[in-house]
């Protein structure tokens, strides 16, 4: 299987080696782990009352110094403390303060990393659905199954956490993170997708930081936790999420992850432009390295992973096996070399090494040596292979098929017409409740098929149309929110039969502002509020509906806060973390609560840091649920409340 003599023994392998000599992954990963140890006995600060706050300084690394700090208002600058370090007390006090927003830098150890999805991103789940499944595709690969997802702020941009069982050194992941997801054709650009640690450069001469990031969960920043896939808000629970944190890193595969890391850090480097290079040089010179490494064998502890991946690598690129035919002849050949039985310390489980270092191998990019350029697939599945067996017929060297490529014509044309079936039934509002998932809609575009031509389609072919399925999603949901807007203006024109006790009219009057009493908008009110209650007709209630809408933004919202206006919900479901009083408890407790289309709400007198800019309010339900008493409130936008 692998040549052993010939190349082996060849001088320029030599030369090759020693031009390319690094310090090997495990002498920088204990040279990182030693140079943290140092720093953090010269560091002692005292730790918070709060565990929770506590534990995720640990989980980013416990940099107390560089600390950066903004004001909460739109277009504040980020400043760094860069002349002290802020110790976890009076860090506390600052992430507390909702005046202001707090982040950190990461240290030389870190166990979170974090990717950064602005709402404006290509890969954003609201933009591309399917790409954020992909992302979160290859995380699973890289061993890095569990993720909490976090909303930043108000700007919608999110923020996946994946925390880690134990730290590992920050610019390893970071470059690890880096290989795998260019590799895998995302753009790696601020405004798309960020990865913290981020890739730093390196200057003999000065200190260069990570970058820095926003704490989680601040108050009044407009953080929350989300669901991963649904992305409904969950809560704003500093515990909860800590819990969560370390469930998500008990679940991680760090057998998998470090070898991802190594082979990153051994055969990839990125250039200065930011582009992923091999580092191996030619074919030639790199299968000769190999063999050379190979040959020697085992000469001491701690080497197994490095000569089963070598192993791996050469039994993949160059010699074009795969699967268990892969796993046996590699095991075989490892147990050949020198010093195997010796210092060899996986000899009950070498084969599941050599399979899980065949993942990787993959999950890196590597791909069978042809002896020429191999195309890269335009599939947007990562570690997939082309065939370059060229046949008449089709490039991977299947041959036509008459009948095949008749059942494909006939299969799209019924695709098409179901999708203008679907499309006719939404304009003619006939058709209603088309799911907002584009696996859901591929389920509702199979039922339609069934039940309007007698068979479906296999979601293996809906796959392949993914483009013109999530065409028909968006044009659902276009035509959804169309029809909400709709029953919003009916619902605000439509007269009320009822309607709460008013306030005064001269507190009411208040807020029109001194020219519209000149011009006789007062009489008006007046007329139009006393009117509700003097004429049985609602003659006066009339005229006070159509004066609201002339209110600004801010006259609006405090005539609704003040005059105590019930309210109905038009929007869609809004939820928040809502301090709880129970009816059979003295104590209060954080529930997730939610508020529903329809319900009857109420302003309260909490003022949202978005009141004035985009209309945000604070609402609670005016009847609440059995037994419950809410001591906090949910935000939702002013435009979606209608008088009743």
């Amino acid at each position: 299987m692998f040549v052993t003599q010939q190349d082996a023994s060849d001088g320029t392998s030599g030369k090759a080696a020693q031009k390319r000599r690094r310090r090997s992954f495990l002498e920088i990963w204990k040279e990182t782990f030693t140079k943290a140890e140092e720093a953090k006995s010269r560091q002692h600060f005292a730790h918070t009352d709060d565990q929770a706050f506590n534990t995720l300084l640990k989980f980013l690394g416990e940099n107390l110094f560089n600390v950066i700090v903004r004001e909460n208002l739109q277009g504040a600058n980020w400043i760094t403390q860069h002349k002290y370090p802020t110790p976890p007390r009076n860090l506390q006090e600052m992430y507390h303060d909702k005046n202001l927003i707090v982040g950190m830098r990461f240290n030389i150890l870190t166990q979170v990393l974090i990717i950064d999805l602005d709402r404006g991103s290509l890969y954003h789940p609201y933009n591309d659905f399917p790409e954020y499944r992909r992302l979160l595709g290859i995380l699973e690969d890289m061993g890095l199954v569990g993720v909490e997802v976090v909303q930043s702020s108000f700007s919608e941009g999110i923020h996946l956490y994946i925390p880690l069982p134990k730290p590992v050194p920050s610019w390893l992941a970071a470059h690890a993170l880096y290989v795998v997801l260019s590799k895998a054709k995302f753009r790696i650009v601020k405004g798309h997708l960020e990865i913290f640690p981020n890739r730093k450069g390196y200057s003999p001469d000065t200190i260069i930081n990570y970058n820095g990031i926003r704490l989680p969960l601040q108050p009044g920043t407009g953080s929350y936790v989300l669901d991963s896939l649904t992305l409904a808000p969950v809560h704003g629970n500093l515990n909860l999420f800590v819990k969560h944190l370390k469930h998500h890193a008990r679940r991680q595969d760090m057998v998998a992850f470090r070898q991802v890391m190594e082979g990153a850090y051994e055969d990839f480097g990125v250039s200065s432009s930011g582009f992923v290079k091999g580092r191996n040089g030619s074919a030639a010179e790199w299968h000769n390295d190999l063999l050379v490494r190979l040959s020697q064998g085992w000469t001491g502890d701690a080497q197994t992973n490095d000569l089963v991946f070598e192993a791996v690598k050469e039994a993949y690129v160059f010699q074009k096996l795969d699967g268990e035919e892969l796993v046996e002849r590699t095991a075989a050949y490892m147990r050949s070399l020198p010093g195997y039985k010796q210092y060899c310390g996986h000899q009950h489980n070498l084969e599941q090494r050599v399979r899980d270092w065949l993942k990787s191998t993959k999950n890196l990019g590597y791909y069978p040596y042809t002896g020429e350029y191999r195309p890269r697939s335009s599939s947007p599945h990562y570690g997939s292979t082309v065939a370059l067996t060229s046949a008449a017929g089709h490039e991977d060297g299947r041959k036509h098929n008459p009948a095949n490529a008749a059942r494909v014509k006939e299969s799209r044309s019924r695709l098409a017409h179901v999708e203008r079936l679907i499309r006719k039934g939404i304009r003619e509002k006939s058709i209603t409740g088309i799911p907002q998932t584009i696996s859901g809609v591929m389920d509702f575009l199979s039922k339609i098929a069934k039940e309007e031509l007698g068979t479906g389609f296999s979601r293996a072919f809906l796959q392949k149309y993914k483009e013109s399925i999530e065409r028909l999603r968006r044009f659902a949901e276009r035509c959804r929110e169309k029809i909400a807007r709709e029953r919003e203006r009916v619902a605000a024109e439509k007269p009320s039969v009822e309607r709460p006790e008013p306030a005064p009219v001269e507190e009411s009057l208040a807020f029109c502002g001194k020219a519209g009493a000149d011009k006789g908008a007062q009489s008006s009110m007046a007329k139009g509020i006393t009117g509700n209650r003097d004429n049985n007709e609602g003659g006066g209630h009339h005229e006070s509906v159509s004066e609201v809408p002339q209110l600004s933004l801010h006259e609006r919202i405090n005539l609704y806060r003040s005059s105590r206006t019930i309210l109905r919900y038009t929007g869609r479901v809004a939820s928040n973390l809502v301090q709880v009083l129970f009816s059979k408890s003295t104590s209060s407790r954080f529930q997730c609560r939610s508020i529903e289309p329809g319900d009857l709400v109420q302003l309260t007198d909490e003022v949202h840091s978005r009141e004035d800019r985009d209309g945000m309010v604070c609402v609670k339900l005016v009847q609440e649920p059995p037994g419950e008493q809410w001591l906090g409130s949910i935000f939702v936008q002013v435009d979606k409340l209608v008088p009743v």
